[in-house]
């Protein structure tokens, strides 16, 4: 079953209305597929094109060199002209996909941080450079860089983690165990056993807590 297929086993309900509520239900989510696919193809069609300017502006130096020996008939610098600017749409080629993969890349941290990660500007630097050393753009999407997780599998297991779990927001993950935990199931950290960045985040997202621990 994917994300966008309605699931009403809970739901107690005539076959006849079971019919309807799914028929209607697939008529919207088959009309917002169509949209979103009708939107990303439109979006690759203008990076095409404007990819496209960008290199013909990139090779205009070397298209007339290539016209000059042409009309001089020097093979010579008719080769090395075409030598030039095949070279030079390579690595234009490459700085556009570089340029794609760092924008997935940053859309993929900043959602991942902006929904999991506490408000806090130390805590959402430290997680998203662990996250963003763990994926790549494979193909134009992100993908973990280890080969036996999928990206739900990373994200789970970084939130998580107890080496991490002071950064994120408290109803993130099982939170069980982690600094200013109230969900049961583990043990708090003391002050002595925070690091100084942890004191500070906890301080920061739990200061009555903060200073009961002081005042122990």
């Amino acid at each position: 079953m994917s994300d966008l297929d309605l699931d009403l086993s809970k739901f107690e309900m005539s076959d006849e209305v079971r019919a309807e509520v799914k028929a209607a239900y697939d008529v919207n989510v088959l009309g917002l597929k169509a949209k979103v696919s009708g939107f990303i193809d439109s979006e690759k069609t203008m990076k095409g094109a404007l990819e496209k300017v960008q290199l013909d502006f990139a090779t205009a130096e070397q298209d007339a060199n290539i016209a000059k020996a042409e009309s001089g008939n020097n093979v010579e610098a008719y080769k090395a002209a075409l030598a030039e600017k095949d070279a030079l749409i390579e690595s234009t080629k490459l700085e556009f996909v570089a340029k794609d993969n760092s924008r997935i890349t940053d859309m993929a941290v900043n959602d991942f941080v902006s929904a999991n990660v506490m408000n806090d500007p130390a805590a959402k630097s430290y997680i998203e450079s662990i996250f963003r050393n763990q994926v790549e753009v494979v193909d134009g999407e992100i993908k973990p860089k280890d080969l036996t997780k999928n990206l739900k599998d990373l994200m789970s297991g970084l939130i998580s983690d107890k080496a991490y779990s002071p950064y994120f927001k408290a109803n993130v993950g099982s939170g069980a165990g982690s600094v200013g935990s109230t969900s049961g199931g583990g043990t708090a950290k003391t002050l002595k056993q925070m690091t100084a960045t942890e004191e500070a985040i906890f301080a920061n997202s739990n200061p009555a807590q903060y200073a009961q621990l002081l005042n122990n």
